[in-house]
């Protein structure tokens, strides 16, 4: 009895061993798909597959193709029992060829997964797809997976049809043939394309415009350098009237041009040129007006155009006042670069004209009366238009008031003489004259009225033509056939 008892127990023993091995057994050996899969990056899965091994994990991808990745000798993954694809990465940059080759070919898919092999015969090219798997083994540093789930996603779609567009204007552009590019870039983008792909596309778009409008600037440039050359070519030969228009052409082709300040100098350099050709004074006015424009563009005074600026002047001066306008531009000129040589010399010969014009027309005349002064007339000119006579340079109104008050006093003195004379010798004044003549040491009363009369009359005939003359003060310019703008000299003309 004791014997049968024992052996029970050893029995019951025994099943409670099995039990809890088999319960050990079972935890082991837990199919992998009820572990719970790793979320990670197939990129990622391949940079380090060794840590992954035995792991599930799930991961999103594109889909590649159906492929035939199999190894001799292998016997978890054989062509019996699997079939097998190939992924990119979910973001793979499909219109570069060497992108396209990091392509991952071994997952796996058993057979008898009826409902995997379904969805695997209707994935195309490009979906988009999630993937769970286990890492079951390594072979050539890659991790071969076995699939336990596959999901397609709909969103981020990218068909073959719109992936060979982008391809196609990625090669146009290797090409230079950007025209074609845009289209084929604008016929994919008129579907929805994944985020990262429109961004690709928006960003090619834009250096596009970028390479066009480039291109148009610098045919514009070649243009307008052509016409420069034209016109310089014109002003060569002295074609002053096809150069003048040719170098309007060549501002409004380039507005690098119209805005240069060294262009601005060569054209006010090139209408001083046309001056001496023709004689128009008009042509120093657009002159002016070129140098004043590169001046406006430089932003700081500039020597060279004063120096400019002050010989034009010598070209228009016809009176000493000309020449005074010329000499403070040109000392102008030397405040800002005392070193300038041809400013300096140009004053020179600025000081020497006012000299010669002074002597021409400027005449002494001495005045014998209190107050006794040297005053300077100008000689008045052959012909009337030509007479300028500053008031300032004539004797003023308080110096004749003072001659006045002079001769009313003597006027006095002389009546005061005269009733003396009357109670002494009885002379009768003859009506309209004094029987005594007047004394002024050196002209007479009746001079020095004349002298008067002709200074007042002078006065008055030179205020009524500075009048006159101020009214056309702006010049009248020709109609030129281009508009400058204002916005700056080569070598000045020489004179």
């Amino acid at each position: 009895m004791s014997k049968f008892r024992n052996y029970l127990l050893f029995i019951a023993i025994l099943a409670a061993a099995g039990a809890i091995i088999g319960s050990s057994a079972r935890a082991w050996n837990k199919p992998e798909s009820e572990k719970v899969p790793v979320a990670i990056n197939l990129t990622d899965i391949a940079k380090n597959p060794h840590a992954l091994k035995g792991k599930s994990v799930t991961f999103i991808a594109r889909f590649a193709s159906r492929a035939n990745m199999f190894k001799d000798k292998d016997e978890t993954f054989t062509r019996e029992k699997y079939e097998n694809f190939s992924a990119w990465d979910k973001e793979i940059k499909f219109w570069e060829s060497s992108e396209l080759k990091k392509v991952y070919p071994t997952f796996y898919i058993a057979k008898n997964n009826k409902e995997l092999i379904d969805k695997l015969r209707i994935i195309n090219q490009f979906d988009k797809i999630e993937v769970t798997g286990v890492v079951e083994s390594l072979y050539a540093n890659m991790p071969w997976i076995r699939v336990t789930d596959i999901k397609i996603i709909k969103e981020d779609e990218l068909d073959q049809s719109m992936a060979s567009q982008v391809s196609r204007a990625v090669k146009f552009i290797k090409n230079n043939e950007f025209q074609k590019a845009k289209i084929c870039f604008e016929i994919a983008q008129e579907r929805e394309v994944p985020q990262y792909v429109n961004t690709f596309i928006s960003q090619k778009i834009a250096e596009i415009k970028k390479i066009n409008a480039e291109k148009e600037i610098n045919q514009k440039r070649l243009i307008a350098k052509n016409i420069l050359a034209q016109a310089r070519l014109f002003a060569k030969n002295n074609n002053f009237e096809q150069a003048a228009t040719t170098y309007g052409k060549a501002l409004k082709a380039s507005n690098e041009y119209n805005t240069s300040a060294d262009i601005h100098k060569e054209i006010a350099g090139f209408f001083i040129d046309f001056y001496r050709a023709k004689s128009d004074n008009a042509l120093l006015e657009y002159s002016i007006n070129e140098f004043k424009i590169a001046q406006k563009i430089l932003g700081h005074p500039d020597s060279d155009i004063y120096y400019a600026l002050a010989y034009i002047e010598t070209l228009k001066a016809k009176t000493a006042e000309d020449y005074f306008r010329a000499e403070a531009l040109a000392k102008k000129c030397l405040e800002i670069n005392s070193h300038n040589y041809n400013g300096r010399k140009l004053l020179a010969d600025i000081m020497s004209c006012q000299l010669t014009v002074q002597k021409e027309k400027v005449d002494n005349i001495i005045l014998p009366v209190a107050p006794k002064k040297r005053i300077t007339l100008r000689k008045p000119s052959e012909k009337e238009e030509d007479i300028s006579v500053q008031i300032d340079d004539l004797i003023s109104e308080k110096e004749i008031l003072a001659f006045e008050n002079e001769i009313k006093d003597l006027e006095n003195s002389l009546d005061a003489e005269e009733t003396k004379i009357n109670h002494s010798a009885k002379v009768k004044k003859v009506q309209g004259n004094y029987t005594k003549p007047i004394n002024i040491p050196g002209i007479s009363a009746n001079e020095f009225d004349i002298v008067l009369d002709d200074v007042e009359s002078e006065i008055t005939r030179i205020n009524l033509e500075e009048t006159e003359g101020t009214q056309n003060h702006e010049p009248t310019l020709p109609d030129f056939p281009v508009s400058f703008k204002k916005t700056s000299l080569p070598e000045l003309a020489k004179k």
